[in-house]
């Protein structure tokens, strides 16, 4: 998990909510660098999730 990442994920004003919660899932799984290879079934799974 990627702080630096998530932190600027919350701090960005442009986003909307699902681009948000997108972002923050991809910055869940991203490395130091930024750099993130969930799958698309991952990716799906957590937007069900958050979702509910």
């Amino acid at each position: 998990m990627s702080v630096r990442i998530m932190s600027a994920v919350f701090e960005s004003r442009e986003l909307g909510s699902t681009a948000r919660l997108i972002l923050l899932a991809l910055a869940d799984h991203a490395d130091n660098e930024g750099r993130c290879y969930p799958s698309i079934a991952r990716l799906s799974e957590i937007r069900i999730t958050y979702s509910m």
